[in-house]
């Protein structure tokens, strides 16, 4: 699958991605400037790819099946929420790696996750998927919002990630 970058009707970039069909992606910019790409698809691996030197950085491996769905935060570029096929949604520090949070369980989607979108505030998300439902999910927990500060100054310990089971709203 080949991912192209364009601005303004020019082609940009050009981005090789081997066995994967790609599904998604998420534009943001990074604290030095750089613009980055977040690109998902048929396989499970997120690739977090630099735009300027067409390489990718790194990959994010954490979901069991495809990705629909990336969305960088509105105000912490570094934040990247993902959906899946897997009837859950990750939250991610895509420059460091860290998988911050699972939002999903018994009360979460029942089935694949096909939308997640931010609140304009950045302190909620919301997401559908094909069991129907619509869930609003609150990441300004102070659970949460400790596990984004200790990553975002990239101080903590990320062996375990939270798990988040209870929407805010259904």
């Amino acid at each position: 699958e080949i991912a192209e970058i364009e601005n303004n009707n020019e082609l940009v970039s050009t981005y090789v991605i081997y066995n994967d069909n790609l599904y998604c992606l998420s534009l943001t910019t990074f604290y030095n400037g750089i613009p980055i790409v977040a690109v998902g698809g048929q396989s499970n691996i997120i690739h977090i790819i630099n735009i300027l030197e067409v390489k990718e950085m790194h990959t994010l491996i954490g979901h069991k099946n495809e990705i629909y769905d990336l969305k960088f935060h509105p105000h912490e570029h570094l934040l990247l929420l993902s959906a899946s096929k897997d009837s859950s949604i990750r939250l991610w520090n895509a420059f460091t790696k860290d998988q911050l949070c699972i939002f999903g369980g018994p009360l979460g989607h029942s089935a694949e996750v096909l939308s997640i979108d931010w609140h304009c505030s950045g302190d909620y998300f919301a997401s559908s998927g094909i069991d129907n439902s619509v869930k609003i999910w609150k990441i300004n927990t102070p659970k949460i919002k400790t596990k984004i500060n200790q990553s975002l100054k990239n101080k903590g310990e990320f062996k375990q990630t939270l798990i988040k089971t209870t929407p805010f709203y259904t």
